[in-house]
C-alpha cells in the first residue's frame, strides 16, 4: 500500500513555538505546509492522511491531490540569538521567552523568506475519528521526531490500529492511468437455491413489498432473507425468512445489522456509527403482526452471534 502520514493541525492559540506561523488549514478538507517543514515533498497522492492535534487523532482520509504554489512566508526569531524556538507566555510580560539562550523579550524580529506553499485535499474520502488519542497511535511513528508536523506512519501498523475508522477501499482512484481490467465471461459451476424465486412470492405476499425495517420500498428494491444459514439447513421456512432492502440484507448477513425479539427493537454494530443514514436505524422499533412475526429462536441465534462480533478483541480475551 502506499505511505502513510501523520499530519499536525493546531490553533495559532495551541502553537508550542511562536516563530512558526500556522498554515490554511481546513480540517476535514485539506492541509497546508511549506518547503521549510521536513518531508515537504514525500507526501503524494494516494497517501492516507491522518489528521491530528497536540492530543488526539482527528480523522484521515486519502489524498487525491498535492497542490504548489511560490509564496513569501515571514519568520520570526529571537532578536538576540536568531532562534525560532521560542514560546508565547500568555500572563507574563516580556511576552515571549527563547528556549535556547532564555532571552526575554516582547517584539521579535521578522525576516521574509521565498518559499513553496503545498497543500493537500483530501474532502472526498475524509471520515473524522472519536475518541482516539494520539499516544494509542504512537507506536506506528516510523521516527522519534516529536516535533515535526510530517510524520511518517506504518501504513499496516496505522490501519490496524485505526481499525474501523477508515474505509481502505477508497483507494480505487489512485491509478494515474484507466487500469487494464480483464473482460469477458467464463463458465463457473456453482450452487443454485431452488425454490427462491417462489420463496420471495410468498413473503411479498404475506408482507407487501416491505423491508422489515424501513417499511415500502419498490419490489426491486427488497429481497428474500433468510433468518438462519440456508447452507446449512437448505429448506425454505417461511417462519424463517423477512423481506429486506438489499443494502440492509447483506449488512443482516454480514451481522453489522440484527434484531432483538425481546423487544423487536434493530442493533447496529458500533462500526456503522459513522454513518448517518444507517446509525439512524439502530433502536428502530419494528411493529409487526403477531401472527406474521418469525420465528424468535433464529433472531436469538442470529443476534447472540453479531453482538458476540461487536465485541472489542479485548473483551473477548478476558471471557475466554
Amino acid at each position: 500500500m502506499n505511505r502513510a502520514w501523520s499530519l499536525l493541525t493546531i490553533d495559532e492559540s495551541e502553537r508550542q513555538f511562536a516563530g512558526n506561523l500556522g498554515y490554511t488549514d481546513v480540517l476535514g478538507s485539506r492541509y497546508a505546509w511549506d518547503s521549510t517543514v521536513p518531508n515537504h515533498r514525500a507526501v503524494q497522492p494516494g497517501d492516507l492522511a491522518v489528521l491530528r492535534n497536540g492530543s488526539h487523532v482527528l480523522g484521515v482520509g486519502w489524498i487525491d491531490d498535492v497542490q504548489t504554489e511560490t509564496a513569501t512566508k515571514v519568520r520570526r526569531r529571537c532578536p538576540s540569538c536568531g532562534n525560532t524556538a521560542f514560546k508565547t507566555r500568555k500572563q507574563l510580560t516580556p511576552r515571549y521567552k527563547c528556549s535556547p539562550c532564555q532571552n526575554l523579550f516582547d517584539e521579535p524580529s521578522q525576516e521574509q523568506i521565498n518559499a513553496t506553499v503545498y497543500m493537500c485535499d483530501y474532502a472526498r474520502t475524509w471520515r473524522p475519528t472519536t475518541d482516539v488519542r494520539v499516544t494509542n497511535v504512537a507506536s506506528a511513528y516510523l521516527n522519534r521526531s516529536a516535533q515535526q508536523s510530517i510524520r511518517p506512519l506504518d501504513p499496516e501498523l496505522i490501519t490496524r490500529l485505526l481499525g474501523q475508522a477508515y474505509d481502505p477501499s477508497l483507494r480505487w482512484w489512485v491509478e494515474a492511468t484507466d487500469p487494464q481490467l480483464p473482460a469477458g465471461h467464463r463458465p463457473r459451476l456453482g450452487h443454485v437455491r431452488i425454490g427462491q424465486a417462489q420463496f420471495r412470492q410468498v413473503l411479498r405476499q404475506r408482507f407487501g413489498d416491505r423491508c422489515l425495517i424501513t417499511g415500502p420500498q419498490p419490489a426491486q428494491a427488497i429481497e428474500a432473507a433468510h433468518l438462519y444459514r440456508y447452507c446449512d439447513t437448505p429448506k425454505h421456512d417461511i417462519a424463517g425468512g423477512v423481506l429486506l432492502r438489499r443494502d440492509l440484507h447483506s449488512l443482516f448477513d454480514g451481522f453489522l445489522l440484527a434484531i432483538d425479539p425481546s423487544d423487536w427493537v434493530v442493533r447496529l454494530s458500533p462500526s456503522l456509527d459513522p454513518f448517518p443514514d444507517l446509525a439512524q436505524l439502530g433502536e428502530r422499533h419494528l411493529a409487526i403482526p403477531p401472527q406474521v412475526r418469525p420465528r424468535e429462536e433464529y433472531l436469538v441465534a442470529h443476534l447472540r452471534w453479531a453482538t458476540d462480533l461487536w465485541k472489542p478483541k479485548n473483551d473477548k480475551r478476558d471471557a475466554g
